[in-house]
């Protein structure tokens, strides 16, 4: 999934706007909508919450889930690109997880891949 300079500058022109933009229910959803996470209806994201750079398409946040303050969404488990994160199976290599959180669900601590309420 290789992306355009332009379209990773944009993406993280609009996550740093998003981070600290009024609007937890309404235009910080839109913004990662715009970046390209599948955010759904009734989505509360609290302020300062990082959602991943690099393949925010690989983010779904689900009906009525409450993302709070400073919570990082990231779907980066299975990536081998870096060495600080777990190796990926040999079928996965080169390829993101999606990290997906499910409907009535709220996190508050560190995310990858999974949901902790």
């Amino acid at each position: 999934m290789k992306k355009s300079f332009l379209r990773g500058a944009f993406n993280r022109i609009l996550h740093a706007i998003a981070r600290q933009a009024p609007g937890a229910q309404s235009l910080r959803p839109f913004l990662h909508r715009l970046r390209g996470v599948t955010v759904k209806d009734g989505v509360f994201i609290g302020d300062d919450v990082y959602i991943d750079n690099e393949y925010p398409e690989c983010v779904e946040i689900h009906e009525n889930v409450a993302v709070s303050m400073r919570a990082t969404l990231s779907s980066a488990a299975m990536r081998d690109e870096w060495s600080g994160l777990e190796r990926a199976p040999w079928w996965r290599r080169g390829r993101s997880s999606p990290a997906a959180f499910p409907r009535g669900r709220w996190s508050h601590r560190r995310l990858r891949g999974r949901w902790h309420g």
